[in-house]
C-alpha cells in the first residue's frame, strides 16, 4: 500500500509540473 501511494502521488505531481511547464512555455 505504501509504494502503491507513493507511485501515485510521484504519477500526481509529475501531471502537475509537466501541467505548469506547459502553460508556462504556451
Amino acid at each position: 500500500l505504501i509504494s502503491l501511494a507513493l507511485a501515485e502521488g510521484i504519477a500526481l505531481w509529475g501531471f502537475i509540473v509537466a501541467f505548469l511547464i506547459l502553460t508556462h512555455v504556451a
